[in-house]
């Protein structure tokens, strides 16, 4: 029997008490078990540092094994050389690193990457982004440089070392703050609105549009000391995401999914709603997939990876690079009649261009609703079986303090008939889809 390990090295913190975390509704532990069903000849095996999230169904411990699957908790502690140790001793055929978003450094990627590196060392067949791309994914700046040296359309941006910026801060002794000037003087040239971001962070945290040079100095200014920042001019245009799996010459490209329209033209991470696939000839979506492909091999993903994106007058700008899991990952697999986590499966088998891909799409819309009870979900899951899965997610940000919501997906042959339910589950349900989601949806379907 052929031996699979899914590692995840990188977490979060724990909940503090009376914070759920992140469940999933069918759990985890019954997915990887429908999942390991289909490859009877396989042993699964889940190696994951707490709380889990992501990957298993964790509150505060393991509320549920997979019958089907092995759990092997991390400890707390382990080294990156520790994981990979760990991982080796079981002799597995093959490692696959399921890398998942982290609050406030999106650097996930990063350590998984380095325990494939020990992992390959050791003999071990690993599927893994290498450091160059985790790394890149990681540093925004460094992508948006490397895209751009490599012909993709990205938004004219400057990198800020905020030391130098903030060094007549620290030292006083210093009369003229060069650095601080020549950023000013790059800032007063570029084409206002402008986005401030920090080059590390995930989740949009503490994204900042400025509309003129003096919020920009006013927000620049006040920059805490935990990160470096990019300054974007800010694309008008159509805000999508795409995810990618495979490795070197064996890649699946998924279908794009559509963003709603945001405050400032930013989507936020907690009130976008998601909906696809993209069937209008406007937005070249044949194109897009070479691009996407074009920018797999240049990276050598090897793994999952989701793309951020905007279609501004015909062409389309890569936004950033995430080099893992993503809050996309369940809508987009569902477009293809998929859980996420078959996606693992695929890459399990080494065979993703030869995958089960259907012949005809359904439609999918992703959004999110105030937090709900557990039974609650349950309950809404048996009434309305458009409901496709859900994530219930109770957390502490450092930024937002606690942040509670539910994420559903919803599926439908067409695009009409998911509209229809959307409105059924409207209609059907107290205060749990707003008017702003139904308005969301019902432009994406206008345009797409």
């Amino acid at each position: 029997m052929k031996t699979i390990a899914i590692y995840c090295a990188g977490r979060n913190e724990l909940p503090p008490p009376g914070i759920k975390g992140i469940q999933y509704f069918p759990d985890r532990a019954c997915v990887w078990d429908k999942l390991a069903e289909q490859y009877p000849d396989t042993q699964l095996r889940i190696y994951f540092n707490l709380p889990g999230e992501f990957i298993v169904d964790m509150w505060p411990d393991i509320f549920r094994e997979s019958d089907l699957v092995s759990y092997i908790p991390l400890d707390e502690d382990a080294s990156v050389e520790d994981i990979a140790e760990r991982i080796a001793a079981d002799q597995p055929d093959l490692a696959i690193a399921f890398s998942i978003p982290i609050l406030p450094y999106d650097w996930s990627a990063l350590r998984d990457a380095m325990v494939g590196e020990e992992l390959r060392r050791k003999g071990i067949k690993t599927i893994a982004h290498n450091i160059r791309t985790a790394s890149h994914a990681l540093e925004k700046d460094r992508c948006s440089d490397y895209l751009c040296q490599n012909g993709f359309f990205v938004a004219k941006s400057l990198s800020v070392r905020n030391t130098l910026f903030q060094a007549h801060k620290i030292n006083t002794a210093i009369p003229v703050n060069v650095y601080r000037e020549y950023v000013l003087r790059v800032i007063r040239e570029m084409h206002f609105p402008v986005i401030i971001k920090p080059t590390v962070f995930s989740a949009s945290d503490r994204l900042h549009v400025a509309s003129d040079i003096e919020e920009a100095v006013k927000t620049l200014d006040s920059w805490p000391s935990d990160s470096d920042f990019l300054i974007e001019e800010q694309i008008i245009g159509t805000n999508f995401g795409i995810e990618i799996y495979g490795t070197p010459g064996n890649y699946h490209v998924m279908e794009p999914v559509m963003f709603s329209a945001a405050r400032n033209g930013v989507p936020d991470p907690y009130e976008v709603v998601k909906a696809g696939p993209v069937l209008a000839d406007y937005y070249r979506i044949r194109h897009l997939k070479k691009e996407i492909m074009r920018l797999a091999e240049l990276y050598e993903l090897n793994g999952t990876a989701q793309v951020d994106l905007i279609f501004s007058e015909g062409e389309w700008y890569i936004i950033e690079i995430n080099a893992r899991h993503s809050l996309m990952t369940e809508i987009s697999a569902q477009i293809e009649r998929k859980t996420s986590l078959d996606i693992y499966g695929a890459l399990a088998v080494c065979d993703i261009r030869g995958a089960d891909i259907p012949d005809t799409l359904q439609f999918a819309c992703d959004f999110k609703t105030p937090y709900l009870k557990d039974d609650t979900i349950r309950q809404m899951m048996k009434l309305y079986p458009c409901i496709a899965s859900v994530m219930s997610l109770q957390t502490a940000v450092s930024t937002d303090g606690k942040v509670e919501y539910c994420e559903f997906v919803v599926t439908a042959e067409t695009a009409e008939k998911l509209m229809e339910a959307m409105i059924c589950l409207k209609e059907g349900t107290e205060n749990i889809v707003s008017d702003k989601t139904i308005a969301g949806l019902n432009s994406i379907l206008n345009e797409m």
